[in-house]
């Protein structure tokens, strides 16, 4: 019984503010509030996002890297040892789920348009201040997660060249980690085909991304992505050699 009162009011929880998020006379203060109240129940479970939030962590990088150091450690203080309170617990876990849903590229403004020059604006914030606060490592990976979300190019290209331009970039290792473990984690649980045919369609297509952005001259992002066709290779040899010997 308590089980179908707590779904119900989940529920009706998402449903409120789903109407709130399409509402013209809400206060975008408040609806931040109440985003970041009920985050946890904000997911695909429930159907539905947390977009102001989601919008906020794309277009302003001084909330994005906020959000960083709630969640995580800087790399100047892993020797020391310290408490943490519940309150601090709390507020790492939200950020740390906040992160783990967002899907809007960064450089997306209110209107949810895509803009090289606040893409770059965006990019060069974060990088100053989080190298400043030592969550620069970290901060580079989530941001190579949510690349994976990347618009396409006006000139035809399956990703925008200013993204693949820093995605190329020597000193972004850590965003092109990022990148590649956003890929591999998007699939979620899935199916397993004995054949290994989706696997091997998935090589296929970051084969193709890869010859793409080596057209290009993307030389460090094209070998992210034949990593991620190799690895699709690797599981498709390993789901059809399981079930040889299965059968």
């Amino acid at each position: 019984m308590n089980e179908s009162l707590n779904q119900i009011d989940s529920y009706q929880i998402t449903e409120l503010i789903k109407a709130m998020q399409i509402s013209k006379e809400i206060n975008p203060d408040d609806l931040f509030r109440v985003e970041w109240m009920y985050l946890p129940l904000l997911d695909k479970d429930n159907n539905a996002e947390p977009k102001l939030l989601e919008n906020k962590l794309a277009s302003e990088p001084a909330f994005f890297c906020e959000i960083i150091r709630l969640a995580f450690r800087s790399n100047k203080d892993r020797k020391k040892k310290r408490e943490v309170s519940k309150d601090k617990k709390a507020l790492a876990g939200n950020a740390y789920k906040l992160l783990d849903v967002w899907h809007t590229t960064p450089g997306t403004d209110t209107k949810k348009i895509f803009s090289e020059k606040l893409f770059r604006q965006w990019i060069n914030y974060v990088v100053e201040s989080c190298k400043e606060s030592g969550h620069l490592e970290i901060a580079l990976q989530k941001i190579g997660n949510v690349l994976i979300y990347s618009p396409s190019d006006p000139g035809g290209l399956w990703i925008n060249k200013v993204i693949a331009e820093f995605l190329n970039k020597k000193e972004f290792e850590h965003m092109r980690i990022g990148y590649r473990l956003g890929i591999l984690n998007s699939r979620g649980v899935h199916w397993i085909d004995p054949t290994g045919t989706p696997e091997k369609e998935l090589a296929k297509k970051y084969r193709q991304r890869e010859d793409d952005i080596e057209l290009i001259g993307y030389y460090r992002f094209a070998s992210t992505l034949r990593e991620l066709a190799d690895s699709y290779d690797r599981e498709a040899e390993r789901i059809v050699e399981e079930h040889q010997i299965e059968e």
